[in-house]
């Protein structure tokens, strides 16, 4: 019986499959090694965006490679990672769901400490960048870091921002109680880790943020006009949303806060 999914959005990034992916293939054999039951309780299902350079080809020649349950879901068309890491989810297999990013900014060997918060009987685990006890190397690119704090600040004045933060790819669900959150949800781009976040602290699903090791990668897939028009247009369309069941700052009391680990 499988147990845990991990899910690994993916669009056009053959580079990084055909040249450092290799760390987290060996990172699994390495895990069921020490853990042999886990061979058969865990499974990694890349969510292929309909990418344009081979990458679901480089996919197919990894998966014999994995000494645990493997598979791709391909999109003949581009979904965005929201609506990737949508259809990775709706086809996990798992109790419990991890999103993971194609870059391994955070090493898969700390991946078992989402395990152990879900088992633990969190809804979601949340890495952070921001929590005090996190350690970060490198700097991140001038456009990932403008980016970043314009989004923490427009996220605080709509929101009353209650999380660390929320773009780190590196979470884990119980898929039985969000389930229902992402299937709701309505942004496939950038910003659907902070859509389904926001879903899942209205709803009061049990919320830890934990640290983690992170190293930032230079490459970045954000488009410096299109992506910075969409994330505030979707800021918007989120905000309107949910107006209702989350008022405006000034609207309305003081707010939960969220776990720290």
């Amino acid at each position: 019986m499988i147990e845990f999914t991990i899910v690994i959005p993916i669009y056009n990034q053959a580079t990084t499959l055909e040249t450092k992916f290799w760390r987290f293939i060996e990172w699994i054999d390495a895990f069921t090694g020490e853990h042999p039951r886990m061979s058969e309780r865990l499974e990694v299902v890349f969510a292929e965006d309909g990418s344009t350079d081979g990458s679901l080809g480089i996919i197919k020649q990894l998966l014999p490679d994995f000494s645990c349950h493997s598979r791709v879901i391909h999109s003949n068309t581009r979904l965005g990672k929201g609506g990737g890491f949508r259809k990775g989810f709706e086809a996990a297999r798992g109790k419990y769901v991890i999103l993971y990013d194609t870059d391994m900014a955070v090493s898969p060997d700390q991946i078992p400490r989402l395990f152990n918060y879900l088992k633990k009987g969190h809804d979601i685990v949340v890495g952070s960048r921001k929590h005090e006890d996190t350690t970060l190397y490198n700097l991140p690119t001038f456009t990932r870091y403008v980016y970043g704090v314009l989004l923490g600040l427009l996220a605080r004045f709509m929101f009353h921002f209650p999380f660390g933060e929320t773009q780190c790819g590196f979470k884990g669900f119980n898929k039985e109680t969000c389930e229902g959150i992402i299937k709701s949800m309505e942004i496939d781009g950038w910003l659907f880790d902070l859509e389904l976040l926001f879903r899942a602290y209205i709803s009061g699903l049990d919320i830890i943020e934990i640290p983690v090791t992170y190293v930032y990668i230079k490459e970045t897939q954000i488009h410096n006009v299109r992506d910075p028009v969409r994330i505030l247009k979707d800021l918007l369309k989120m905000r309107v949303k949910l107006f209702s069941s989350y008022p405006l700052p000034f609207m309305s009391g003081k707010r939960k806060s969220i776990k720290q680990a």
